[in-house]
Order: C-alpha cells, then structure tokens, then sequence
C-alpha cells in the first residue's frame, strides 16, 4: 500500500489479494483499458509497478469486458506473376501499339 496525495494506492498484486481475484485477471483488465493505473517506482527500487485504487478494482471488476477486435478482411486475392505480365503485355499492345 502507498498512499499519494492522502489517496490509499494498492500494487495490481496487494489489490488481487484484497479483492480475491487473480493478479493475471487484473493486469488482463488493465491491458485492456478496463483498469485504470499508474506505474510508479518503489523507493529505492528500480523496478517499475502498477498502482491502482481499491475502488477502480471493484468498479473493473464489475465492468463487461470489451468486444474483441473485427476479425481482419479476407486477404486480397493475388493474381500470378504470368497474369499480370499477360496483362501489362495487352495494355501496351492495344494502348500504345507495341510489340511485346
């Protein structure tokens, strides 16, 4: 626990205990921008942590997750190198009275 500013701050890991959840489930709530929390440094550690408040937690935790992402469009379909040459070969025939 820290307390900044007179605000009691609990680590992602202090407030799984508290809540009795998971730690994985909180960091998975805050990758996905449900838990909101501040990295801050311990004193004399030069590690970063996640602190976040005990009221964030319950209100994360009460949330719905978000949707998943659209599944990606279907990959454009490609054509050969050969159909591609057939076709600049035509263009330039009809187009410009080449000889190719």
């Amino acid at each position: 626990m820290r307390q900044i500013f007179g605000v009691e701050y609990l680590t992602i890991r202090e407030a799984a205990h508290e809540a009795g959840v998971s730690p994985a489930r909180l960091y998975q709530l805050r990758k996905l921008g449900v838990l909101h929390c501040v990295p801050l440094q311990g004193e004399g550690d030069h590690r970063w942590e996640y602190y976040c408040r005990p009221g964030d937690v319950l209100e994360a935790l009460a949330t719905p997750l978000p949707r998943p992402a659209a599944a990606m469009a279907a990959p454009k379909k490609t054509r050969s190198l050969a159909e591609r040459d057939a076709a600049a070969r035509k263009i330039l025939r009809e187009q410009f009275g080449m000889r190719v």
